[in-house]
């Protein structure tokens, strides 16, 4: 079991990099770096979760603060990797689960995300599962969002057909309806013109796995 926490953390810090670099620079090259002072990092400043605790979350070369969200990925990732590990979820919800942790990142940070990400997890999810009626009518709303401004993003639309593969037609209803909740409360908080939407229909997704897989 630890062993899959340590693989997913690994993941997860990965993910952390794809998130930090995919819009800006090349994934692989350079090599990780501080960004403030530009330093490589060594291989004790790379060990997911436990360098960031020790140098408490600052550059060892010029103490430049780390964004904690780093470490908190990695430790998510992890903690997936063992609900997998102890058959807790199924591998559909797995990869539905990390798929949203990273497109949930992406649209906070970006208020888009990539498509070749969604494609990268959506297919297995695809293999694992039949194409329903539901998912074609997201796929076509997708498209008009792409080409209308319907006032919903299309990338909106994909993760919600990416969710239609698992949930039912009532889950997804009240999917839909509890993240426009969540929705209009952070609007009337903080009042930004732009919702980063996928993060409330992940926190309402894993609500609604618990509640259904892991609950007793």
């Amino acid at each position: 079991m630890f062993i899959y926490f340590i693989y997913g953390s690994i993941i997860g810090s990965f993910f952390g990099l794809l998130i930090d670099r995919f819009y800006n620079s090349s994934i692989f090259f350079p090599a990780s770096h501080c960004k403030n002072c530009q330093q490589t990092l060594g291989t004790w400043d790379l060990i997911p979760i436990i360098s960031q605790i020790v140098s408490m979350s600052r550059c060892r070369y010029c103490e430049s603060k780390i964004p904690y969200w780093y470490a908190v990925i990695e430790l998510f990732t992890g903690f997936i990797f063992v609900l997998l590990y102890l058959r807790a979820i199924d591998f559909t919800a797995f990869f539905i689960i990390l798929l949203g942790l990273i497109l949930s990142a992406f649209d906070i940070k970006y208020n888009s995300y990539p498509l070749i990400i969604w494609l990268m997890f959506t297919i297995p999810i695809l293999l694992l599962n039949s194409i329903n009626l539901l998912f074609i009518f997201l796929i076509v709303l997708t498209m008009l969002a792409f080409m209308f401004d319907i006032k919903i993003g299309s990338g909106d639309f994909l993760f919600l057909a990416t969710l239609s593969l698992s949930l039912s037609e009532l889950q997804i209803l009240f999917l839909i309806q509890f993240s426009s909740f969540l929705g209009i409360i952070y609007f009337v908080i903080w009042k930004k013109k732009i919702i980063p939407f996928v993060p409330f229909m992940y926190s309402v997704y894993l609500l609604i796995l618990a509640f259904t897989n892991l609950l007793p």
